[in-house]
Order: C-alpha cells, then structure tokens, then sequence
C-alpha cells in the first residue's frame, strides 16, 4: 500500500512540475512582440479612407459596433492626441488608452494603444491609384499580463481579426461612397 501511495505522489510531483514549467514556458514565450500584417484595396479616394480611419462615428460603422471611441483631448487625429477604446476581444473586455504618435494626412497614422492586457503599435499607410486605395495596416503587439499565458495560441485569431476588419472597412467604405456618387 505504501508503495502504491509513493507512486502516486511522484506522479502528482511530477505533473504538477510539468504544469508549472509549462505555465512558465508559455508565460515567456507570450511576452514576445508579434507583428501582424495586412492588406485591403478600396475603391476610393485615400482622403475618404483616411477619415475611416480617424472619424470615431465612421470607426463605429466598420467596426461593426465593436468599439466604443471617447475623445479625450480636442486635437482630433493630430499627434498627441489621446482616446479611449472599450471593446470586446475574445469574450474579454479591454479597456485602452490610444494616442496618435504620426500622422500625415490622408496618408499615414500610426497610434500606439496601450491597456493592462497588451502594449501596441498601429501603423495604417495609404497609397492612391486611380481613384482607389490601397491601405495597409501593420500591427506590432506585446501581451502584458496573464494575456501572455494565451498569447502563443491567438496568434491566427488576431490575424483574422484584422484582416476582417479591413474587409468590414472596405464594404462599408465603397457602400456609402458608391451611394454619394450615384446621382
């Protein structure tokens, strides 16, 4: 009996090292910066792009409603100017500061975002080319936190986040600029 008992606690030692160099190994693993990228052309002008990108009402619209945006300095999209995002990613709810570190009208912002969770930096690019866009988004992110723990596995979630976004972007973008158009 006493036998069967010490087997059983080496394997309860055992797994329980093995779950805490596990937690570890992910905890260090998901506190490396990750760089995401993507791509979306749109049929319009980069002037009407860049006010997707800037005007929190239009943000709204492609968003899908995900993100609540509050102003909380007056410089609108100029650098140094500061918001505050709430939304709702992966059944979690994040709370994040954003300032505009960059921007070139109508063809570049670049915000850095920041909450408990994660430190970001957001850079959109716009090139025009007969009439359409092509925008480009790169999106350099550092978990923080427990988020680290599950950071190696949201690497293809966030991927598809963005790129859904950039298509959400485009229909909403092309919709209401094809009814401006059309007399």
């Amino acid at each position: 009996m006493q036998s069967f008992m010490s087997r059983v606690t080496r394997v309860i030692i055992v797994s329980m090292v093995l779950f805490v160099v596990a937690a570890i190994t992910l905890f260090l693993l998901g506190g490396r910066q990750r760089q995401y990228k993507t791509q979306v052309e749109i049929a319009a002008p980069k002037e009407v792009v860049f006010q997707y990108l800037t005007d929190p009402a239009k943000i709204q619209k492609w968003s899908g409603g995900k993100a609540q945006i509050r102003p909380l300095t007056d410089e609108g999209h100029k650098e140094g100017a500061q918001t505050h995002i709430s939304l709702v990613y992966g059944g979690m709810r994040l709370e994040i500061e954003s300032e505009v570190l960059e921007t070139l009208l109508n063809e570049r912002l670049i915000t850095e975002l920041s909450s408990t969770q994660m430190t970001a930096r957001s850079d959109f690019q716009l090139e025009e080319s007969d009439g359409s866009t092509l925008l480009n988004h790169s999106f350099q992110v550092t978990p923080l936190g427990m988020s680290r723990l599950y950071a190696p596995f949201s690497r293809q979630q966030l991927q598809a986040e963005l790129d859904s976004g950039l298509r959400n972007l485009k229909q909403v973008i092309e919709d209401e600029y094809r009814q401006r158009q059309t007399p």
